[in-house]
């Protein structure tokens, strides 16, 4: 069965949707039926707005304004470096040929 942590984070995203073969759902968690879709909770990476009836998660929708503001809050991604920075496999075993002090 899978569930949902009912316990979101300061800026509203929820856990991870997690596997569960308990006998019973745990406090703070709700049943999340297999027939109800995870794309669009994957996509916006927890940030939803579920709708809950009876421990059970009958439906959601994307909270795309706390999305986009955690989006927002993240530090950019880092630009690639030059090409040529990373030494290859191939760079590698010629340094140990000649020896790790040559590097």
């Amino acid at each position: 069965m899978l569930i949902l942590n009912l316990t979101k984070s300061e800026a509203g995203q929820y856990p991870a949707i997690q596997v569960y073969s308990g006998p019973e759902i745990p406090a703070g968690y709700a049943w999340w039926p297999n027939s109800l879709e995870q794309d669009t909770f994957e996509q916006y990476e927890g940030f939803i707005i579920p709708t809950i009836k009876r421990g059970t998660v009958s439906s959601y929708q994307p909270n795309t304004e706390a999305w986009e503001s955690w989006q927002a809050s993240r530090p950019p991604e880092p630009e690639p470096g030059p090409a040529g920075d990373t030494p290859t496999y191939a760079d590698m075993a010629s340094a140990i040929k000649k020896g790790a002090n040559s590097v």
